[in-house]
């Protein structure tokens, strides 16, 4: 019997690995509204904008809530090519069960103002505590971006629609995400990103987010209805990028977040 409520515990975490928590630090500044928002850590939530992006390496390092054992790195990097772009991250996020994630992308525009993503992900969950069951599954995720106007752009994301299944028995299986988000141009130098997530065993999530920028610098704020606020700054320095952002939950306290990247 306590085997059996760890594997039914070990699932219902795992769910909420996959399925919560902003990737990067420009996500979590902005609330999780990001699914219209490009950038190389754009793999992780709507690849599809990878083909507005130019070839970068980058790096997040991500604290949960200042608790210590809860931390998670992510690599990313794509390349940029004629109308297309190749994508490749790698995670390990530690915690009661330590998960790695690799993922593969490829994005390319269908019109001038219409581009697809599709995304592969290999998820590993292994633990040292005997009582968990250690296993891999393979997800994938396909995004699309629309360029409506030039001040208008959606972005929209489903992953995992094939629930893949994490445990046998008893029998559960990974919930399907979906994402669609608008990204507005407010004035020249200011843009509204509105989110609308939805996991098939979770409440819609409704994230809003701005983005200043001013010279060198972005500020970015932003809050969602997991009661989390957000914000952050970006400053590039020729192609060199560096961004920082902080999500504040009214119980759980502050997380940290880290990005730095490097375009060519």
């Amino acid at each position: 019997m306590n085997k059996l409520y760890f594997i039914v515990l070990l699932f219902s975490i795992c769910e909420k690995l996959l399925a919560t928590n902003p990737p990067d630090a420009i996500s979590l500044s902005l609330g999780g509204s990001t699914t219209a928002y490009s950038s190389p850590f754009c793999i992780q939530y709507n690849a599809a904008n990878l083909v507005y992006s130019p070839s970068n390496i980058a790096f997040n390092a991500q604290n949960r809530y200042g608790i210590r054992d809860y931390t998670k790195i992510l690599f990313v990097g794509n390349y940029s090519l004629k109308e297309s772009s190749l994508g490749f991250s790698y995670q390990a996020e530690n915690g009661i069960i330590f998960n790695q994630k690799i993922s593969a992308a490829i994005a390319k525009k269908i019109q001038p103002n219409l581009a697809c993503g599709i995304t592969l992900n290999l998820n590993r969950f292994s633990s040292r505590d005997s009582y968990y069951q250690n296993t891999q599954i393979i997800t994938f995720s396909a995004g699309l971006s629309y360029q409506i106007n030039p001040k208008n752009q959606l972005g929209f994301q489903i992953e995992n629609p094939n629930q893949s299944e994490i445990i046998a028995f008893p029998k559960g299986k990974l919930p399907t995400s979906v994402r669609l988000g608008l990204k507005h141009q407010l004035t020249s130098n200011i843009n509204l990103y509105i989110d609308a997530f939805q996991s098939s065993n979770q409440h819609i999530n409704t994230c809003v987010g701005i983005e200043i920028i001013k010279d060198h610098y972005k500020i970015r704020t932003g809050y969602n209805t997991n009661q989390i606020i957000g914000c952050g700054i970006g400053i590039q320095k020729g192609s060199i990028m560096i961004d920082v952002g902080l999500s504040f939950h009214n119980h759980l306290g502050i997380s940290p977040s880290l990005n730095t990247s490097y375009a060519w």
